[in-house]
């Protein structure tokens, strides 16, 4: 398990994105974590990634180490290379913080998860 992972900075991530979509908002973490929530929402990886990331600090978002193992789980099988990688580090990071009937919890909830239309 790796003890020592470190969150990306989310300026440095996606919340350009944000305010490259003309939302009107300004760019700030609760911002970004109602949209990579939504855009997580409807099956986008990156998204999942970034918002798994601000449920694990509490970033934006309510701390939320199951729900963030859940949407790192579905980063994870969508995402390829670098991306994937970092979903699967998140996870071992988490594993660290969770029982074991909450990452089942988490891993059941990620299989029945299904996409929104949006």
């Amino acid at each position: 398990m790796m003890s020592g992972w470190k969150p990306p900075n989310l300026d440095e991530v996606n919340l350009g994105d944000i305010t490259d979509q003309e939302q009107g908002e300004s760019r700030d973490d609760t911002t970004a974590a109602k949209f990579f929530h939504k855009d997580a929402e409807r099956g986008d990886a990156h998204a999942q990634f970034n918002l798994a990331v601000m449920m694990a600090a509490g970033t934006g978002i309510a701390k939320d180490p199951v729900a963030a193992f859940m949407w790192a789980e579905l980063a994870a099988y969508r995402a390829a290379g670098p991306l994937r990688e970092d979903a699967l580090k998140l996870q071992s990071h988490l594993e660290l913080q969770l029982s074991r009937a909450d990452i089942d919890k988490a891993k059941e909830a990620a299989r029945t998860w299904r996409p929104k239309a949006g």
